[in-house]
């Protein structure tokens, strides 16, 4: 998920600085990324059918003032994902970021 919304950003013109797909940093951003001149935190959240995934309310309140400490902006990568078959591929359920 990190890498669709990684190649998903950059082709928009973002640079990717650092990023990471460790679980355990729940409130980290996945993405650490400039675009024309602003520091953007990603946080990209995976999940299967039937659900797209969310952020939970201690998510919601505690990622954006993080994110103000940094002078970045945060943004949330919602990416659901449903496996296609026996050869690895997946369909993908993803629209973009959304500004938190």
């Amino acid at each position: 998920a990190v890498t669709i919304v990684a190649e998903d950003i950059q082709r928009e013109g973002a640079q990717i600085g650092k990023f990471h797909t460790d679980p355990a940093l729940n409130l980290a951003p996945n993405l650490f990324c400039t675009l024309n001149g602003q520091i953007l935190h990603v946080f990209v959240r995976a999940s299967g059918p039937p659900n797209m995934p969310a952020l939970d309310a201690t998510a919601i309140k505690t990622v954006p003032h993080m994110a103000r400490e940094y002078g970045a902006i945060a943004y949330f990568a919602p990416v659901g994902l449903m496996s296609a078959g026996d050869d690895g591929a997946f369909f993908v359920n993803y629209r973009g970021c959304y500004k938190l």
